[in-house]
């Protein structure tokens, strides 16, 4: 899902909506899930500003910051890299 996602949000319109829906899976998704949601919204950020301020005005940076404090959720996140 989160790959998807990824694809859908290089075309400018889905951008707030797929970067939102990524976000949930952050904020709500089982440890899995949130890794590879925060892998997705690192590539849509990863040398593209508009995709980068999208995240952080959809308030992406207090779940990202808690997501990265979460042992669990690091173990797998470096599972999906």
């Amino acid at each position: 899902v989160a790959r998807a996602l990824t694809s859908l949000a290089r075309i400018d319109e889905n951008r707030v909506a797929i970067v939102v829906a990524l976000l949930a899976l952050v904020r709500d998704g089982d440890a899995g899930g949130k890794a590879k949601a925060a892998w997705a919204l690192g590539c849509l950020a990863y040398n593209n500003f508009d995709n980068s301020v999208a995240i952080a005005a959809a308030g992406g940076i207090p779940p990202l910051v808690a997501l990265v404090r979460d042992g669990d959720a690091l173990k797998h996140m470096m599972e999906v890299l």
